[in-house]
């Protein structure tokens, strides 16, 4: 079975603590990704950002309140009962705030010698899409995400 080395993303895209929520997702619709490390400037992974913290960040904000009001079926419904002001002020106050008050910072990283069966237990177990890859030094060196668990597993087919 391949190991994490073999599947991983090595060119990592991170964010320092300061990097903005709006750095953030403008970085998330850019690259097409959905979550990444946060890392100090000894390149050590003190968290990981994600969509999932982002919507909880929504859902904390009294005007926005639960982010299901405005999925497409609901919108016209959902933004009758706000003041577009306060929504539009509650969403800024969302993209000024720092990646350190937002990430996740209990995290379970993997090495690059972890099997990826085991990299997608512990995904699986913990109910996470991406495990950061660190050396020896706890230094990120690579990120495996679920797509590269399962190009992994279609690679030994």
């Amino acid at each position: 079975m391949p190991l994490v080395r073999d599947v991983m993303t090595k060119e990592v895209i991170t964010f320092s603590p300061e990097t903005t929520m709006r750095e953030v997702c403008e970085t998330f619709h850019k690259y097409n990704i959905s979550g990444a490390p946060v890392v100090n400037e000894k390149r050590e992974v003190i968290g990981l950002v994600s969509e999932s913290d982002i919507i909880r960040l929504g859902e904390r904000s009294p005007i926005l309140t639960k982010l299901e009001h405005y999925l497409p079926l609901q919108i016209s419904l959902g933004i009758k009962d706000y003041k577009l002001k306060q929504m539009l002020n509650a969403i800024k106050d969302i993209g000024g705030k720092s990646v350190a008050e937002v990430m996740t910072q209990k995290l379970v990283t993997v090495s690059m010698d972890t099997g990826i069966v085991e990299a997608a237990s512990i995904m699986k177990k913990k109910n996470i899409n991406r495990l950061p890859v660190v050396d020896k030094e706890k230094k990120l060196v690579g990120i495996v995400s679920r797509q590269d668990i399962i190009r992994g597993f279609y690679l030994q087919v």
